[in-house]
Order: C-alpha cells, then sequence, then structure tokens
C-alpha cells in the first residue's frame, strides 16, 4: 500500500509507518497540506490511504472530503486524533469515508485502518500535549493514568486553560457524532463528570472544571497554600 502522510509531527508518522507496514509498503509524508492538494489534483501523487494528523486539519476534514470527490478520488482518509481514540473509530471512520467520498473501501485497506486505529490508541501517539505544567512542577499526562478520551479531554481544556470552552467545541473535540442536541450535550456532561471525579485524584486535585455561565466551561488550577 502506498500512504501518504501531512502535518507537523514527522517522527509520529514514521513510528506509525514503522509499526503498521509490510514490506513493499511506500510512504510519503507532506508539510504542507496545500503541497498535497497540488499533487493529488495533478496525478503526481495516488495514494491508498491518506493520513492526516488532526491538530493540524482539525478544521479541514469535510474540505478535503470535498476536493478528493470534485477530482473522483476514490481515498480514504484518517484522521490521526480522538476519534481514533475511540473503539468504534473503525466504523466511524469507514462509514464517513464511505458516505462522504461515495465508494466502498476495500478490505484490504478496511484492515490498515484498524491497525492505525488500534496503535494510535493504544500507544497514545499524536497527542496534542503530552505534560501539564502544575504550580511550576511539570507532570506528564500519562502519569495522571486517564482514559484516552478523558485524557485528551483534559489536555484540551488545558491548552485553552485561558479562556471559557462552549460545550459545542467540547462536541467537537470529543468527536461526538449523535444526531441529536441533547444527546451530544449529555456526552459531554458524562465526560466533565468523570474528569471533576478524576480531579480528587493526587495532583488532579489542584485542578477543577467550573461553569463559568449556561454552556460554557474552563479548567482552574489552584494556587499552592502561600503563593500569591
Amino acid at each position: 500500500m502506498f500512504y501518504v502522510c501531512s502535518g507537523k509531527n514527522k517522527k509520529e508518522f514514521q513510528k506509525l509507518y514503522r509499526m503498521i507496514c509490510n514490506d513493499g509498503d511506500d510512504f510519503l509524508f507532506y508539510e504542507s497540506g496545500l503541497e498535497l492538494i497540488k499533487d493529488l489534483s495533478s496525478g503526481y501523487v495516488s495514494p491508498d490511504l491518506i493520513l492526516l494528523e488532526y491538530k493540524v486539519f482539525r478544521n479541514f476534514e469535510d474540505v478535503m472530503y470535498r476536493l478528493l470527490k470534485s477530482m473522483d478520488l476514490k481515498i480514504p482518509v484518517v484522521m490521526t486524533g480522538p476519534s481514533c481514540q475511540s473503539r468504534l473509530a473503525l466504523a466511524r471512520c469507514v462509514s464517513e469515508n464511505e458516505f462522504a467520498l461515495d465508494f466502498q473501501i476495500p478490505c484490504q485497506t478496511i484492515r490498515k485502518i484498524e491497525k492505525i486505529c488500534t496503535f494510535i490508541r493504544e500507544k497514545c501517539i499524536f497527542d496534542d500535549l503530552s505534560e501539564i505544567v502544575l504550580n511550576e512542577n511539570t507532570v506528564p499526562l500519562k502519569d495522571f493514568e486517564l482514559p484516552p478520551v478523558e485524557n485528551n479531554l483534559l489536555a484540551f481544556f488545558y491548552e485553552n486553560r485561558s479562556r471559557e470552552l462552549s460545550v459545542e467545541e467540547l462536541e467537537k473535540q470529543l468527536d461526538v457524532k449523535a444526531e441529536s442536541k441533547i444527546v451530544r450535550k449529555n456526552v459531554v456532561y458524562s465526560y466533565i463528570s468523570r474528569l471533576r471525579n478524576d480531579f480528587n485524584k493526587n495532583l488532579l486535585s489542584q485542578m477543577k472544571i467550573v461553569r463559568t455561565k449556561k454552556g460554557f466551561y474552563q479548567l482552574i488550577i489552584s494556587k499552592k497554600e502561600g503563593e500569591d
């Protein structure tokens, strides 16, 4: 198979490639998404699978599907972010691609997508954030031993700790796919509740998620006693 990848984290793509690829498979990395699109549209590259780094292309997935369809290219797209953390990742990825590109993905490619999702989930590669600073102490996220989805949610709250986050933003970060708006919100509330329960453990007790106003939440990190 021929894999084309794009994003900022080339080392993680190389790690993924070494773990999932067989002899005869090929790999091409693009730092620029625009260069990738240019080569796809010109026919310079014709991969079996496109891998995009979630942190870079998180708002670009639908655009990529439209571009591929306009060029009549039946190439599945896999995003390397939170959607891969779910055990439903394979079914979701396959159904989204088949719906967006109007074709049936070959069984061989589905097996590769499954290996990609499993490896990303189990090895926690492509984490947007690997550590948190709590009162001048740097703590690796993995030390909190959170489930993958809660780990991702904590990282997102931490990266945006200077502002309020809307329920809609959190839905997108958690990759909630339910059709019902009420169900989507309840999923977000459920994970916030789980994270709050986790905050009672060890160093996490220095953090809390507060509801700033209806539909908005923010991560607050408390200072140690005696600190100004």
